[in-house]
């Protein structure tokens, strides 16, 4: 659905729209999602060349982690 530019799904389960979902679904096409199962379940990645896009994946990820309270990093690494 992310790949197509559709949000709707966040915003109904945070009743709002997360931070950068504006940003990425006018630059969805260049955007780049790709699953990869890993042990006891799988993962998306997203990639994208375009700053203004990666600063909205950023901020959207950032959100997710905080909103889910999965204790993931929310710095953001060099090539990872």
């Amino acid at each position: 659905m992310f790949a197509a530019g559709n949000f709707s799904i966040p915003m109904f389960v945070h009743d709002g729209i997360p931070p950068g979902t504006a940003t990425m679904k006018r630059r969805a096409s260049v955007i780049r999602y790709r699953y990869e199962d890993i042990a006891g379940g799988g993962r998306v990645r997203l990639s994208t060349g375009d700053p203004d896009a990666l600063d909205a994946i950023h901020d959207f990820l950032r959100f997710q982690i905080v909103e889910h309270e999965t204790g993931d990093p929310t710095e953001v690494v060099e090539g990872r």
